[in-house]
């Protein structure tokens, strides 16, 4: 089994070929699949069980008790490899609540010559990485564990320690019969180390259908191809993907009618410019221009549309992150909306959410930053509606793109207003509004039939639909969730249809959000 272990935020931290480490071996790896979590460093070795779990970085706010609030779990927990077992380390750090634990080393490898004399230089190196042996007393570790080199270690402790939020991405592949026995040293061996980083290329950028995988990896793969490029069965080397060329060939990045033209000259012609979309070029600039800003043609304009070109490659996650939208860190809506989303965001959409969070702790307009940089396009238009007036008039027309309207969502006929004023025919509605019942389903109810045909309605929190304050209560019939279940049973034929069973084409629920789609040609 082969563990791939990359950073998805901040981008200065991400690795195309991944981040090379030691697997530990024992815990509990998660087979054929993954984890992506965010990133605390306990500042400690934890070598002692009375694990303080609110310390570490980055800090959080404090509670009522004056003191900093826990690691919100799930997390990763980062801690400094120190005198006690790797084992108790990550058993301490699995008793605190880490789903897996990185051992930051603090000896660095006489491989890295003079980067490690700079960040070591009283200290001797290492010549080779050290084992993540097991002591014999594992049994009750069921999280993964993985050794991270000083080099790479102490770029995301500057980070954390800054107080910048890391996201980190374990998976694994299970390795096939003949892999058995080299399971645990898998990247000693080149050819395993290539298969690694062209797989890497391919999670970043993969393919959409079954065809264009099939080829894609019949290019790459195909022994002859290997053995006429390199004369050898188990180095790939020469036959190595240029890392911006696989981005660029993708379907996410050129068109339908480019797609096969461009898969086709994946290997072979590395150099064919018209099958790239170049961050740099017109195909960029064309409908991504310096849309957050004025018009002015001075230094700052320039820099700010280098950054909304640069936000176009960007995936929801590290977008989310930089602006400090809760929406995943104490949610975790970026697997909805990295599902469904990516084909609508470089489109001319028309995007609606309902709340500012204007009584947020971390201030208002997060999630209004969050979509004016994740839609790239100069023509979309992004509405917001807050019950907070004040508010809402200090951010309305803040970007060029973006209008804010004052009201509350509970009411229909603001909602008609609002309906009336923009016109209607929306793309996109989230509901991140007040959480109560009565504000959710008068929402839903009145703002759906506005959506154009198969456009997207994402409700966000509802675990208030369990909560008293809100409203709710477990199989109370008035909440949003025994509404939600009411319209599934509509959509087979059964109970008392709701007021937009026929237009709902399909219900998808994640975790405290689910996500309405319509009917095509309603």
């Amino acid at each position: 089994m082969q563990i791939f272990v990359n950073i998805q935020a901040p981008h200065s931290l991400f690795k195309e070929e991944g981040y090379q480490h030691r697997e530990a071996v024992f815990g509990i790896p998660v087979y054929n699949g993954s984890i992506s979590q965010p990133v605390y460093y306990a500042d400690s070795d934890l070598c002692d069980p009375n694990v303080d779990t609110q310390k570490g970085y980055p800090t959080r706010p404090k509670g009522e008790d004056g003191m900093m609030l826990p690691w919100p779990s799930p997390y990763i927990l980062m801690v400094d490899r120190g005198s006690c077992t790797l084992v108790q380390k990550v058993r301490n750090a699995q008793q605190s609540g880490a789903v897996a634990v990185v051992i930051a080393d603090n000896v660095c490898l006489c491989s890295d010559g003079d980067q490690c004399s700079r960040t070591n230089p009283l200290g001797p190196c290492q010549s080779g990485a050290p084992i993540m042996a097991n002591d014999g007393s594992d049994s009750d570790i069921s999280i993964p564990s993985f050794l991270m080199f000083k080099r790479d270690a102490d770029k995301v402790k500057v980070q954390l320690q800054a107080n910048n939020p890391v996201q980190m991405e374990m998976s694994w592949n299970l390795t096939t019969l003949n892999d058995r026995y080299n399971q645990w040293n898998v990247l000693s061996d080149t050819a395993n180390q290539d298969f690694i980083r062209i797989r890497a290329h391919l999670r970043a950028n993969k393919p959409k259908t079954v065809s264009d995988r099939q080829l894609l990896f019949g290019k790459i793969f195909d022994p002859k191809t290997v053995r006429e490029k390199t004369g050898s069965k188990s180095n790939f080397k020469e036959n190595e993907l240029d890392v911006q060329e696989v981005k660029e060939t993708t379907p996410e990045f050129i068109s339908e009618s480019n797609r096969e033209n461009a898969t086709d000259n994946l290997v072979h012609e590395k150099n064919n410019e018209t099958a790239k979309a170049d961050i740099d070029s017109d195909i960029v600039s064309d409908d991504v221009t310096n849309h957050m800003y004025d018009d002015k043609q001075d230094e700052s304009v320039k820099a700010s549309t280098g950054k909304a070109k640069a936000d176009y490659f960007k995936k929801f996650l590290e977008i989310a992150l930089e602006s400090g939208t809760d929406k995943v860190t104490d949610h975790h809506y970026n697997y909805a909306y990295q599902q469904y989303l990516p084909d609508l965001r470089h489109s001319p959409v028309r995007f609606v959410e309902i709340g500012l969070g204007c009584d947020m702790h971390y201030g208002p307009g997060k999630s209004l930053d969050l979509w004016d940089r994740y839609f790239t396009h100069k023509d979309a238009q992004i509405f917001f509606m807050e019950y907070d007036a004040i508010c809402a008039e200090k951010l309305h027309l803040s970007r060029p793109r973006v209008s804010v309207d004052a009201g509350d969502q509970a009411n229909v006929t603001v909602l008609n207003s609002f309906i009336e004023k923009h016109g209607g025919n929306f793309d996109i509605i989230v509901d991140d509004g007040g959480h109560t019942m009565v504000q959710q389903i008068t929402s839903l109810v009145n703002l759906f039939p506005a959506l154009s045909s198969g456009g997207l309605y994402f409700l966000e929190d509802l675990q208030t639909s369990y909560m008293e304050q809100y409203g709710g209560g477990y199989l109370n019939e008035k909440t949003t969730i025994e509404y939600i279940k009411r319209m599934i049973d509509g959509l087979y034929g059964q109970g008392s249809a709701t007021e937009l069973i026929e237009q709902v084409r399909s219900i998808h629920c994640f975790h405290e959000l689910c996500v309405f789609i319509k009917k095509d040609d309603m």
